[in-house]
């Protein structure tokens, strides 16, 4: 996976849930917060690891896809 850019990781948490962007600042160490595995993160958002793996999945695909249009 390439470096991200902490422009497009903010272009892409900017439009998440609230929930969701707890899940990604957890999930990529965002905001002063430590990264976790996916276990912990669901602890910390209230919500299933299911859930926590399907958002990361959904937000992975989304910065693929930023990622792409701005090279």
């Amino acid at each position: 996976r390439p470096e991200l850019d902490e422009n497009l990781l903010e272009f892409v948490y900017y439009d998440l849930s609230p929930t969701d962007k707890v899940i990604m600042e957890y999930y990529f160490g965002m905001r002063g917060k430590p990264k976790l595995k996916s276990v912990e993160i669901a602890k910390k958002a209230g919500v299933s690891p299911a859930k926590v793996t399907k958002t990361i999945s959904n937000i992975t695909d989304m910065l693929s896809k930023w990622y792409s249009y701005a090279k």
